[in-house]
């Protein structure tokens, strides 16, 4: 279980999440997939509607925490595309000589 923070988008608002993602016994899998995403603080940082403001405590918790759970993966997934391109590039370059 690691402590961890989200800023994306929920309902039209966007939202900064404090919470624990938690790893899952997923067999064979190499880290294995986070099963669940508990919520323990969350801030409307920008609001859909303005002029028609609602509170963070407001807003479906359970629909809350499965977004940060995707936002979670989505992050991890970026994370991984871009050290493997870094590694890509470094190796293309050790190839030409230039490292």
């Amino acid at each position: 279980m690691n402590l961890t923070h989200l800023t994306f988008d929920f309902d039209g608002h966007t939202v900064y999440v404090l919470g624990y993602h938690y790893a899952g016994y997923s067999g064979n899998a190499s880290p294995p997939e986070p099963e669940s995403f508990t919520v323990t603080k969350i801030e409307i940082v920008k609001q859909a509607y303005p002029d028609e403001p609602v509170a963070a405590d407001e807003l479906d918790e359970d629909a809350l925490a499965d977004a940060a759970l995707r936002a979670w993966r989505d992050r991890e997934e970026y994370y991984k595309c871009e050290h493997a391109d870094a590694v890509r590039e470094d190796r293309w370059m050790e190839s030409r000589g230039y490292l």
